[in-house]
C-alpha cells in the first residue's frame, strides 16, 4: 500500500526501517536518541580528524605528541625541502613527523593514508584529484595547499604554538 511520509529532516538511507508511533513526542524522543548514538559512533570512528585548528587544543590536553604530515609537491626537490624543513619543527610538547612525501597530485591513497594515520596533507604547487577531494570530505581529512614554503612552515609552527588564524 503506498503511503506519504512527511516531516523528515533528511533523506533516509536504503534499508532504514520505519516505525509507527502513537504521537510526535515519542517520534522526537526516538529520533533524538538515534542522533546521539550516531554522533557518538562518528566520534569513535574518527569524525573529528586532525586539522591545524584542532592541534593546539589536543596538545594542551596532552592527547597529541606528534603532528603527522603527508607531503605532496610538484617536484622532488620541493618535497625534500618541505619534508626536511617541517620535520625539524619541534616544540616542548609536540614534534612533526612526515609519514609520506611524494611528487604529483594529491591522490585518494594519500587521503586514505592520512585518514588512517590521523595526518594532515600538505600540497605544494600541486592539485588535488577529484576522488581525493571527495574522499577527504567524507573522511574529514584536512588538505592544505600552498605555493610558498615559508607559508607552510609558518602555519605549522603557528598551529603547534596555538596561534593559527581560524580563517586559514
Amino acid at each position: 500500500m503506498p503511503v506519504r511520509v512527511t516531516g523528515l529532516n533528511g533523506v533516509p538511507q536504503a534499508g532504514d526501517s520505519f516505525m509507527v508511533v502513537k504521537d510526535d513526542q515519542e517520534a522526537r524522543e526516538i529520533a533524538g536518541k538515534r542522533m546521539q548514538l550516531k554522533r557518538e559512533h562518528d566520534i569513535r570512528r574518527g569524525f573529528g580528524r586532525a586539522t591545524l585548528e584542532k592541534i593546539y587544543e589536543q596538545i594542551k590536553d596532552g592527547q597529541v605528541k606528534e603532528l603527522r604530515l603527508v607531503i605532496k609537491a610538484d617536484v622532488d626537490g620541493s618535497a625534500e625541502v618541505l619534508a626536511d624543513t617541517l620535520g625539524k619543527i619541534v616544540t616542548d610538547e609536540v614534534r612533526t613527523l612526515v609519514i609520506r612525501k611524494g611528487v604529483g597530485a594529491v591522490s585518494e591513497s594519500d587521503v586514505l593514508l592520512a585518514a588512517a594515520s590521523d595526518a594532515i596533507i600538505i600540497g605544494f604547487n600541486t592539485s588535488v584529484e577529484l576522488r581525493a577531494r571527495e574522499t577527504a570530505a567524507r573522511e574529514k581529512v584536512d588538505i592544505r595547499q600552498y605555493n610558498i614554503i615559508y607559508e607552510v612552515e609558518k602555519d605549522i609552527r603557528n598551529a603547534l604554538e596555538g596561534m593559527l588564524a581560524h580563517d586559514v
